[in-house]
């Protein structure tokens, strides 16, 4: 499990757009997957895509067992 908390530059920012951001080369259909099967969870609460993270956030992403 990762936990990364939020900070000012990414405030306000859609969840999706701050993964694709961060975790360069994963799919983006995989990202989309981990988040509606509750994979990412932020302040341990199952999020949708157009989720605008706020400041002191925690980004959960539990175990997923991607590989590149």
């Amino acid at each position: 499990m990762n936990i990364i908390k939020i900070n000012e530059s990414a405030d306000g920012q859609r969840i999706d757009n701050f993964l694709f951001k961060t975790l360069k080369g994963v799919p983006h259909g995989l990202i989309y997957r981990l988040m509606r099967g509750g994979q990412i969870r932020v302040n341990k609460k199952r999020i949708k895509p157009e989720y605008r993270l706020k400041i002191d956030d925690d980004l959960i992403s539990k175990n997923t067992g991607y590989t590149k």
